[in-house]
C-alpha cells in the first residue's frame, strides 16, 4: 500500500514537472491556439563563432585567439568564462572565435587539432602560437599581446 502511495505522489509531481516544463519552452497544449512565446535562446558574446564559411576570412587579417572546443568537453565549458572575458578584453584589438569541433570537422583536421580545448592564435592567416588544455587568462592573453606585438 505505501509502494502505491509513493508512485502516486511521484508521478503527481512528475507531470507538474512536464507541465512547467513545456510552458518554460513555449509549448502548450496540442489544442492550444495561441503562438508558442519566443524567448532569445542566444546569449549575447563577444565571442565569433567560427565555422568554415567565415573561418578564413576572420583570420585572414589582424590577430585572432581560436579556441577549438568540444560542446561535451568539461575543460572547454570551464574556460568559456575566461574566453568571454578576452573577447571583451580584447575587443578592437583582436578578434576571439570559437570553432565547434563536432560540426567542423574538416577545419579542425586541418588545423592538426588533437584535444580539446585547443587554442590558436593566429595573425594575417598564419599560426602564431598554440596552447593545449584547460589554463589562465593571463597566459592567453599573454599569447594575444605577444601576436599583437609582433610585426
Amino acid at each position: 500500500m505505501s509502494v502505491n502511495r509513493r508512485t502516486n505522489r511521484w508521478s503527481g509531481v512528475a507531470a507538474l514537472g512536464a507541465a512547467l516544463l513545456l510552458a518554460a519552452c513555449g509549448g502548450g497544449s496540442p489544442t492550444s491556439t495561441s503562438p508558442p512565446s519566443t524567448t532569445p535562446t542566444a546569449v549575447d558574446s563577444a565571442v565569433v563563432a567560427l565555422e568554415a564559411a567565415n573561418f578564413d576570412a576572420t583570420v585572414a587579417t589582424g590577430v585572432t585567439l581560436v579556441e577549438f572546443y568540444h560542446p561535451t568537453c568539461s575543460h572547454c565549458r570551464a574556460m568559456e568564462p575566461v574566453v568571454e572575458q578576452l573577447a571583451t578584453d580584447f575587443r578592437g584589438q583582436a578578434v576571439v572565435g570559437k570553432v565547434n569541433v563536432t560540426t567542423d570537422q574538416a577545419l579542425t583536421q586541418a588545423w592538426g587539432v588533437r584535444g580539446y580545448p585547443t587554442f590558436v592564435v593566429i595573425k594575417g592567416g598564419s599560426e602564431q602560437s598554440r596552447l593545449l588544455g584547460e589554463t589562465s587568462y593571463a597566459r592567453l592573453a599573454g599569447m594575444i599581446r605577444a601576436a599583437l606585438a609582433a610585426s
